[in-house]
């Protein structure tokens, strides 16, 4: 069966009003008919600039009537906070053009309403037959609410790289490897290398030589799997020699794209394991001399019991520690204030 063509299958009468009607219109109308209906808003700029035709869509989407923009530069319904930026990034875009190159960009335009709608706009060059610039046309989308969803994850990036350079924790983030993809202030304090020391070498190079292998060992069992945490107590090595103890919390980070990082946090424990040591040292030298030494705080509550005191008290340190050094020892204590 023959294909019948769409005019073919209009009644004759209709057929001969179609002709007719048509017989009347020139191209550029006809056109500019077809641009109307279509779903998707059009714009179309002069050489020099100016918008000399919008369709309905296009209106609809920067919410005004096509007298309004009709004859008018783009440029004149952008919003003043970043008119220069953005008057440079549509310069740049008609160069472009100029070379016969089409391109796709983003505008933040100002709307009748008062509010500010981001605009995609895919534009293409339209040349003469004698290869003439005569102007562009383009296709525009609103992404308002992606640019807006965009926006809010490029604050809080800033506010998360903010918070990694602020922390007072040492914070350093390796790749599967081990090696240093970044480190904050915080670290660099702990073990005197700088973040442009640390990336791109080994994460082992902050500790002693004798724990690199076994820390390296570790660390890709863990990004393997098959630890659950390894965080725990370890020493780094300072960049001027000195060893300095720390508490490390790790994280394993799995990103969409199936690459992985982990993220350690530091504290440096070495002032307080100094003076647990010298508590420690101290402790020992009251249970070695042959002295009976005690200790009270203000309310005579015992604090410390060596084991001399026991022997000549005949009270174990468990006995007397947190009570009162009276029914322990029964001597006149002065009474305050007396």
């Amino acid at each position: 069966m023959r294909r019948q063509r769409f005019p073919d299958i209009l009644p004759q009468k209709t057929q001969s009003r179609v002709a007719s009607l048509l017989s009347t219109l020139s191209p550029e109308l006809l056109w500019q008919l077809a641009l109307e209906q279509l779903d998707i808003a059009i714009v179309i700029k002069h050489a020099n600039g100016e918008m000399i035709y919008a369709n309905q869509r296009f209106c609809d989407l920067i919410e005004c009537s096509k007298e309004d923009i009709i004859g008018r530069k783009i440029e004149e319904v952008l919003p003043q906070k970043n008119y220069e930026q953005q008057k440079a990034l549509l310069e740049k875009e008609r160069e472009k053009q100029l070379s016969g190159k089409s391109g796709v960009y983003d505008l933040e335009l100002e709307v009748s309403s008062g509010k500010t709608k981001t605009v995609r706009i895919h534009a293409s060059p339209i040349f003469d037959r004698d290869k003439n610039y005569l102007g562009s046309i383009g296709i525009a989308t609103d992404v308002s609410r992606e640019a807006s969803a965009l926006k809010a994850v490029s604050n809080a990036e800033a506010l998360l790289a903010a918070v990694f350079h602020v922390a007072n924790v040492g914070l350093c983030i390796t790749d599967s490897e081990g090696k240093v993809i970044a480190a904050n202030p915080a670290h660099s304090k702990i073990d005197g290398y700088t973040q442009e020391e640390l990336v791109g070498e080994l994460f082992t190079k902050v500790l002693p030589p004798e724990l690199r292998e076994d820390a390296l060992k570790l660390h890709h069992e863990y990004m393997a799997g098959e630890w659950d945490n390894i965080s725990g107590e370890w020493q780094v090595l300072h960049k001027n020699g000195t060893r300095r103890d720390v508490a490390v919390s790790v994280a394993r980070l799995i990103l969409d794209d199936g690459r992985k990082f982990r993220v350690s946090a530091l504290t440096d424990l070495t002032e307080q394991k100094q003076i647990e040591r010298q508590l420690r040292y101290q402790a020992q030298l009251l249970e070695n001399v042959s002295d009976a030494v005690m200790a009270v705080d203000n309310d005579y509550i015992i604090t410390s019991w060596n084991a001399a005191a026991e022997k000549l008290y005949g009270w174990t340190a468990a006995e007397v520690l947190g009570k009162k050094l009276y029914p322990v020892l029964p001597y006149n204590i002065p009474q305050r204030g007396k």
